[in-house]
This record gives structure tokens, C-alpha cells and sequence, in this order.
């Protein structure tokens, strides 16, 4: 069973929602700065300029105006005068964005300008509202206001970072509603009260009923004339284009000389007269091409897909590929976004949903890095524990037979290990010692070993020679071998009377005999059968020699001879019996022969890890 692993490592999908909910509640309260206005600012721009509405028409008081009329405030008889030029061209609308609150110098002139505006009948006069509650604002002259079509606010609502990208369609103080003279442009432009009633249900306002300004561009996407441009071509009857253009159009009359307008800041411009924000508001209205802000549990879907889906990635696929497709994902949201403000108007969230990605997909990430090191974690304890039971089938390495020095090593690569070694005490000054190697490794290997070991301690080996021994302990492996492993095995008898050495090898590589006499050390490869565990039946050949006082036997694994450096060079037999000579020569005794050896395979390995268990046994006869 595997190990079972904490509730966090198996809910990262909660974790993901819960992540998106958090950031979502962060940019629904403004607690954290997603820059969601400036991404509105962005799809603008990328969108870019348009030209406005041509029967929308601005008629700035510009410098050459002032140059020409004279300072700035002007009689305003002037604007009489214009009125009752433009009267005659039936515009749809005229709009003053100028506020006539405190009466003129010479009574005359507010007098000529009501008549004026009664004359024309199509005058909407700007008021500036200070406060909602209690409502505070200052309206146009009552003479002016009572001659005039309508009356409409014109504050303006800058966003928290001073950009204007709304406007006020109306406003509720409880007791009269008020609108915003586009409102009014936009209201007469149905036939009855009943279909712009209709139309202005479907306004998507907020709250405060405030619209989004869907800004054509600068003030230079608008029809734009001087005020006395106009003035001049209308008297003189010179201007035929002029004329035709200001027909059934919506005039905007307002400031955009040096030192008389009030400059905001839009997407488009940081400088921009307020004439260019009211011109955008009759733009917004008149074409109807609105701007839409996502309701909040569309805004929420949208950061928990975003989580939701680059968590799915990240365990889906590998960290390559996850990371691949999280970033492809990141760059694909934004176009869609794009594409959707600017074929529907909608205004979804831009920057939340790319950082709830992101966060979303490290936390995936992360956790799946808690759930390697968690399971790495656990498999260390049981593997920590498997090499604890498995230390307990191997004897001691230091046994004690009298006349004899037998000394075993044994390292593992991992925790647990295929390599395996044992001694038995025997009758009339005998003594057997065992050596052996496990096919594959880890566990599977460590598992095969613990049974081999059993069946070898299994049978009464007292009387029996090598060979009957390995013979039996083959055929209990064959029978129940359908894992596909098999074992290597050296087996021998050391009979301390008779000073000789009988031994069988199944498949095991050739032992190393120093001959003390002759101070040289020899392979000894007589015995070369299969390995253990393959075919029941399998008879394996006995061999015996004599040795003598000084005498030294080595038997090693095949993860000594395999050992390899970083030119995947292999250590070989070679260099182990000329290791085994040279430790012999110097009278190292078996413990020293041992580390001799694995001193020499550290020096040779120059960093490289070793691949494979390493075992030795050395028997040094006294």
C-alpha cells in the first residue's frame, strides 16, 4: 500500500479555488491593485483613435477667438448672436459647456441671450452639482434656465488614480432625477416617450448610474471649429460645407484657449479639455456602443477557471510541459480579452486572472513539491525500516573460527540491497562461508535476498558437501521463481584440520587466491556454473585446493569489478588482484585487506557514485 500522504497534497484543486476566491475578494474590494483601470486605459490605446460621430460638433473658444473677440469673460451677447445664426440651420442640439450661474454686468445681455436660446428651442445650459446629500448646485440664471430646453450636470468622476473614464448618465437625489445633457441628446433621439423609455431601462449603468466613457480618442477625433471660425463663415455665407455639417447636428460649445479650460486626464491624453470628456459622453449615448463591466459572479467564474485550469495543467503534465502550456495559457487570455472589449464591449477582468494563473500554478506546483518530498519522506522511513529487518538476515561480519580470519564488507547503493553473505559453524574444524548476489536492485532485490538467505539456512548443512548444498538451494528458488530473478553464489568449506578449501560457484566471479609461498595472487576460475534459481535440476561442480599459513582468499560482488570513474572506465579484476597482492605483501589482515580495497576503488571512482552493491569477503588463513 502506498504511504498515505496529508490532506493538502491530495486537495490541490481546493487550494486552487480557494487561492482564486481570496484574489478575487482582494480585487472586488480594491484591496489588492490588479491595475484593471490602467487595463481599460491599455485596450483603448490598442485599439486605437476612431473618428467620432460627424453630426457632433465642437465649437471651441480657442486662442484665435480670444484674439479676435477679446478676453476671456465675453459679453453675452455674443452668444446671442451665435444663437440666432445657428438658429437658422436647424441643428438637432446645442449644448453650452458653460456654466451662466451669476447674472452679467449689463442686464441687456442676459436678456438678448434668453430670448436667444427661447428662439432656438434647442438649447441644453450646464449646472455643477457640489453635493448629493443634501443636494447643493448651481444652476443657470432662472431667466436662462426657463428659455432653455433642458438643464444637465456636467461634473465629471475621476477614478482613484484622477483619470476620467465614467460619466454620470443621470442622477437620483431622492425627490427629481437629473441627467447629463448627452442623456438628454440621446433621449430625443426616439419618437416617443414610450421606445426611450424602453431604451434607457438597458442603459448598463451602475449603481450611481455612471456609464463607462467609450472614448473615440483625443479631441482630435471630433468635428472641431473655432467659435469665431464659425461665426465668421455663417455671416458671410461663405462656408457651404460648414453649413451642411452643423444641420441636425449636436453642437458643443466650450474652451480650449490657454488658461480657460479645465484639463483632465483621459486614456488617451494626461492633458485633455473638459470640452473633449463631455463630446465623449454624447459619443458614448448617440452610437450606443457601450462598454459593459463583467458582474461580479462572472468576474468570480473567471478567476476560479483561471485557477483551476493551470492547476489541471500542472498535474496533468510534466513541469516542462505544464509550464509550456501555463504560459501559453497566459499569453492566449489576453487576446481573448482583447478581442472580446473590442468586438462586444465587454470589460472582463485583464490582470487578476493572469495573476491568479501564476500564483495558481507555483501553489500547484508547490504542492506537488510537498507531495514528492512527503512521499520521499515516508519511503525514506520504510526503506529505513526495510534495512533495519534486513541488517537483522545478515550475521554478524566478524565471526570467529579458530585458525582462521574471516573478515565480511557489505555497501549498499540504497537503503536496502541485493548482496548477501552468511557463515556457518560445521563439524571437525569446519567452517562455511557464503557470498552472493542478487539480479536488479532496491527492493525487489532486497525481498529476493531475505528469501534466498532463508532457503540457504533452511537445509542441515553438517556432512553435506559444497555442491549438495547449492544444488538444493537452487532447486527451491527454480520452483518458485516467477519473479524473473536469480542469484549468484559462492559457497565454501573451510576445513582448518586438513588446511583446504572446497567451494562450488554459481555464476559467482572468479575468486582471488594469494599464495603466500610464492607471494603472487592468482584467479581462481575453475568453478564457473550458472546462476542459481534458473532451472530446477541444475548439478553444480565442487572443487577443492589446499592453502597455507599466510594464505589469503577474496571473493568480491560484481558491483566491485563494474565499479566505473567518469570515463565510465570499469575497475575490473585486474586491479583488484593486484589490490589484494599488495595489501597481502604489506601483512595487512582481513579487516585491512577489506578497507584496502575499498580505498583503492574511491581513488579510482574520482567522484563518480557507484552503481551497484559492493560485498567482499576475505578469509586470511593462520
Amino acid at each position: 500500500m502506498p504511504p498515505k500522504l496529508p490532506a493538502l497534497a491530495h486537495k490541490p484543486y481546493w487550494i486552487a479555488a480557494a487561492l482564486a476566491v481570496m484574489l478575487f475578494l482582494g480585487h472586488f474590494f480594491h484591496i489588492l491593485d490588479f491595475h484593471e483601470l490602467e487595463a481599460v486605459d491599455l485596450r483603448l490605446q490598442l485599439r486605437g483613435e476612431r473618428p467620432a460621430l460627424r453630426n457632433i460638433v465642437l465649437l471651441e473658444i480657442d486662442d484665435t477667438s480670444l484674439a479676435s473677440i477679446g478676453e476671456w469673460p465675453w459679453p453675452r451677447k455674443i452668444y446671442a448672436a451665435l444663437l440666432e445664426v445657428l438658429s437658422s440651420f436647424d441643428p438637432a442640439l446645442i449644448f453650452f459647456d458653460i456654466l451662466f450661474t451669476e447674472a452679467a454686468p449689463d442686464p441687456a445681455d442676459d436678456q438678448a441671450l434668453s430670448g436667444a436660446i427661447g428662439h432656438n428651442g434647442h438649447v441644453v445650459l450646464p449646472f455643477f452639482y457640489s453635493s448629493e446629500k443634501p443636494f447643493q448646485a448651481k444652476f443657470p440664471l432662472k431667466a436662462l434656465e426657463e428659455a432653455a430646453l433642458a438643464t444637465g450636470f456636467v461634473n465629471v468622476d475621476p477614478d482613484r488614480d484622477g483619470i476620467i473614464r465614467h460619466f454620470r448618465a443621470y442622477l437620483d437625489t431622492g425627490e427629481k432625477r437629473y441627467y447629463h445633457p448627452a442623456l438628454i441628446a440621446a433621449l430625443r433621439t426616439y419618437p416617443d416617450a414610450r421606445r426611450a423609455g424602453e431604451w434607457f431601462a438597458k442603459l448598463p449603468v451602475d449603481r450611481g448610474g455612471r456609464l463607462w466613457l467609450n472614448y473615440p480618442g483625443t479631441i482630435r477625433s471630433f468635428q472641431r471649429f473655432s467659435f469665431w471660425q464659425v461665426i465668421q463663415s455663417l455671416k458671410n455665407e461663405e462656408d457651404d460645407k460648414l453649413r451642411a455639417l452643423l444641420k441636425d447636428s449636436y453642437i458643443i460649445v466650450g474652451h480650449s484657449a490657454t488658461g480657460t479650460t479645465d484639463l483632465r486626464a483621459t486614456p488617451f491624453s494626461a492633458v485633455e479639455p473638459g470640452l473633449a470628456i463631455q463630446a465623449a459622453a454624447f459619443q458614448t449615448l448617440l452610437t450606443g456602443r457601450f462598454l459593459c463591466s463583467s458582474p461580479w459572479w462572472l468576474d468570480l467564474l473567471i478567476f476560479l477557471a483561471a485557477a483551476l485550469g493551470v492547476t489541471w495543467l500542472a498535474r496533468k503534465f510534466s513541469p516542462r510541459h505544464g509550464i509550456l502550456l501555463t504560459l501559453g495559457l497566459l499569453a492566449a487570455y489576453p487576446i481573448l480579452n482583447f478581442l472580446i472589449f473590442l468586438f462586444r464591449g465587454w470589460i472582463l477582468p485583464f490582470f487578476g486572472p493572469l495573476a491568479v494563473m501564476a500564483s495558481a500554478y507555483g501553489a500547484a506546483l508547490f504542492i506537488q513539491y510537498l507531495q514528492v518530498r512527503i512521499t520521499e519522506e515516508l519511503l525514506h522511513r520504510e526503506l529505513a525500516t526495510a534495512a533495519r529487518i534486513q541488517s537483522n538476515f545478515l550475521p554478524p561480519a566478524d565471526p570467529v573460527f579458530p585458525g582462521l580470519e574471516v573478515r565480511f564488507q557489505c555497501r549498499f547503493i540504497k537503503q536496502v540491497g541485493g548482496d548477501l553473505y552468511d557463515w556457518i559453524p560445521l563439524a571437525d574444524g569446519q567452517f562455511g562461508v557464503c557470498l552472493g548476489d542478487v539480479s536488479g536492485k532496491g527492493m525487489p532485490a532486497a525481498l529476493y535476498m531475505a528469501k534466498a538467505l532463508s532457503e540457504f539456512r533452511r537445509d542441515p548443512k553438517i556432512g553435506l558437501p559444497p555442491s549438495k548444498v547449492v544444488n538444493s538451494l537452487n532447486d527451491h528458488l527454480a520452483k518458485s521463481g516467477q519473479s524473473g530473478m536469480f542469484l549468484t553464489l559462492f559457497y565454501a568449506v573451510l576445513d582448518t584440520y586438513k588446511q583446504k578449501v572446497s567451494f562450488v560457484s554459481a555464476g559467482q566471479d572468479p575468486m582471488v587466491f594469494y599464495r603466500a609461498q610464492t607471494q603472487q595472487a592468482e584467479f581462481v576460475e575453475e568453478a564457473q556454473g550458472s546462476p542459481a534459481g534458473l532451472f530446477e535440476g541444475t548439478e553444480y561442480d565442487e572443487f577443492t585446493m589446499s592453502y597455507q599459513h599466510g594464505d589469503l582468499l577474496v571473493v568480491v560482488t560484481d558491483g566491485i569489478k563494474e565499479l566505473r570513474n567518469l570515463k565510465k572506465e570499469e575497475f575490473g579484476m585486474e586491479r583488484l588482484r593486484l589490490c589484494v597482492a599488495e595489501a597481502a605483501r604489506l601483512g595487512y589482515d582481513a579487516a585491512k585487506v577489506i578497507e584496502h580495497v575499498f580505498e583503492a576503488m574511491k581513488a579510482y571512482q574520482k567522484g563518480e557514485e557507484p552503481h551497484d552493491d559492493r560485498t567482499i569477503l576475505c578469509v586470511r588463513f593462520l
